[in-house]
C-alpha cells in the first residue's frame, strides 16, 4: 500500500478507524489516479493492486493488474512480475 510519510501517518493513526479507513482509501484512489496520468509505473500498479487487495476488493485489484499486463505487454519481465502478484493475491490469470 502507499505509505504515508511525516504529519499524514500521525494523522492516520490518531484517528477513528472509519476515518483512517476512509484517509487510506483516499491515498489508494490518488495512486489510481496518478497512475491514470502516467502508468509506466510498474511498481505503482503492483502497489495498487496490493492496496485493492488489502482494502478487499479482489475486484479493482485484479482490473490494477490486467491493466498494468496491457500497459507492459512486450515487457518480459514486467510481465512475470504482474504474474507473480498475481498469484500472490491469489487472483488467478
Amino acid at each position: 500500500m502507499p505509505q504515508p510519510d511525516g504529519e499524514a501517518a500521525k494523522a492516520i493513526m490518531e484517528a477513528d478507524p472509519e476515518a483512517r479507513q476512509a484517509m487510506i482509501e483516499g491515498m489508494v484512489d490518488r495512486l489510481a489516479r496518478r497512475l491514470e496520468e502516467n502508468g509506466d509505473d510498474l511498481e505503482g500498479w503492483l502497489r495498487l493492486a496490493r492496496a485493492r487487495s488489502v482494502l478487499g476488493d479482489r475486484e479493482a485489484a485484479a482490473d490494477a493488474l490486467d491493466r498494468a499486463a496491457e500497459r507492459f505487454a512486450g515487457d518480459e519481465t514486467a510481465s512475470a512480475r504482474i504474474e507473480s502478484m498475481r498469484a500472490e493475491l491469489g487472483l488467478g490469470s
